[in-house]
């Protein structure tokens, strides 16, 4: 018998698939006043590209935001995945 534990039952093969989602991404580009960004956590990254504002002060930066940092269950899947169980229904009528 399978391990149905925390499963559902998917009518298309056999073997077990894991749960995932399809990864979040994006990025926010902003500019800073000064150079005392104290750094970003969790999904977020971040990094300077200089330059500067018009005025020439700051510095350009691009926050990028990418769930996978924060759990791994994102980008395992390019669609909504529930934990599953395939198999073949053997219907005897």
């Amino acid at each position: 018998m399978p391990n149905l534990t925390n499963r559902f039952l998917e009518g298309n093969g056999t073997g077990y698939i894991e749960a995932g989602l399809p990864n979040i991404t994006g990025e926010i580009k902003g500019c800073e006043s000064n150079s005392s960004h104290q750094g970003s956590s969790g999904a977020f990254t971040h990094s300077s590209t200089g330059g500067g504002e018009q005025n020439g002060n700051g510095t350009w930066v691009t926050f990028n935001f990418n769930a996978s940092r924060s759990s791994s269950i994102y980008g395992k899947s390019t669609t909504v995945q529930p934990a599953t169980c395939k198999c073949y229904f053997c219907i005897k009528y």
